[in-house]
């Protein structure tokens, strides 16, 4: 059983105190009521969590095929973790925290933002798309 470091547990509670400080300032500046959570229609607030769930894997998935296309091998386990960790940076503008999975990543480091910016493209073609029908 992995024993959980107390480094672990301070980093935890300092995201935690961060996440509240944010959601304060949101209330303080915006006047948002994040009561208004409680009065959404819980089948459609249970879908919405069912529907985002898959997203990291996917988001993995298509990362890892973007870098095998390139001869680029991570293992998929890697870039789950790696997707992973990137997320809490996607707050960045356009989405900028993506690129912070280029540190970790033992290749040419221009390959790797290739495959960033190809992934970036790809978003922006689907969306156009989407809005197009």
């Amino acid at each position: 059983m992995q024993k959980i470091s107390s480094r672990s547990i301070i980093r935890t509670l300092i995201l935690i105190l961060v996440t509240l400080a944010i959601f304060l300032i949101l209330k303080k500046t915006y006047g948002i009521d994040f009561r208004t959570i409680l009065q959404l229609d819980r089948h459609y607030l249970w879908l919405a969590i069912l529907v985002t769930l898959p997203f990291p894997f996917l988001s993995a998935l298509r990362w890892y095929y973007t870098l095998q296309g390139m001869d680029i091998r991570l293992a998929f386990s890697k870039a789950l973790r790696l997707i992973m960790g990137a997320w809490p940076l996607s707050i960045l503008p356009g989405r900028l925290g993506d690129f912070a999975k280029i540190f970790a990543v033992d290749t040419a480091k221009e390959l790797v933002i290739g495959s960033i910016i190809f992934e970036k493209v790809v978003d922006v073609l689907v969306l156009a798309s989407f809005s197009v029908i």
